[in-house]
């Protein structure tokens, strides 16, 4: 039954994402689609390097940009929309999903020799 279901996980599966920044940024972006977001490199991203998004909630990201949890402290806070492709992201809503989060923390748990 497993196999069977390895169609259904490659298929596109698109939302709409939003992502705080500066307004300056927004519109460099808006304004030519050959810029790109760069992702963080921070050593204290909390889930990895990346560009981060807030799915269906432009408010909610206008919120953290503005009120200071972002830690790049924007000046002039603004959110950017993208429609995004989540085929080849971790899922953590399916059984796969959490099978692998599972897979990878035994890793991590064998490497760095903890109980």
């Amino acid at each position: 039954m497993a196999n069977s279901w390895l169609l259904y996980q490659t298929q596109p599966s698109f939302i709409l994402g939003f992502h705080g920044t500066e307004q300056a940024t927004v519109t460099s972006l808006v304004s030519d689609p050959s810029k790109h977001l760069k992702p963080s490199a921070g050593k204290y991203e909390w889930l990895g390097h990346g560009i981060y998004f807030w799915e269906n909630d432009p408010q909610r990201v206008y919120e953290w940009a503005s009120t200071g949890n972002a830690k790049s402290k924007i000046k002039s806070p603004d959110a950017v929309g993208a429609v995004l492709d989540l085929k080849l992201c971790l899922d953590l809503t399916t059984r796969s999903g959490l099978e692998e989060v599972a897979e990878a923390y035994a890793i991590v748990k064998v490497c760095t020799h903890t109980q």
